[in-house]
């Protein structure tokens, strides 16, 4: 019984040709980009020509906070019991 193995060339080829070709349109497309990415430094800037608005900060709100000092958090007591599943990577 011969064993072919011109089927498993086939495919060979057929995969290396169609990595070349997704190689070369990948190094096609970053060429173009950088090709093109001199165009986008050469650009002027165009200068605002209406005025902005003045921004004013109410200070006496900042001044009116309840509470000016920081109230600390009552503490977390020991957990006292069973917790948690005594092998997690089961499913339930």
């Amino acid at each position: 019984m011969a064993i072919i193995f011109t089927e498993e060339r086939k495919k060979q080829r057929y995969l290396i040709l169609a990595l070349t070709l997704i190689i070369f349109s990948i190094l096609f497309v970053v060429w173009l980009g950088l090709s093109r990415g001199e165009e986008a430094e050469t650009a002027v800037a165009i200068p605002i020509t209406y005025p902005l608005p003045e921004v004013e900060i109410n200070w006496q709100a900042l001044e009116n906070i309840r509470g000016k000092t920081p109230q600390p958090f009552a503490e977390i007591g020991e957990f006292k019991g069973r917790f948690g599943r005594d092998n997690p990577f089961i499913p339930y």
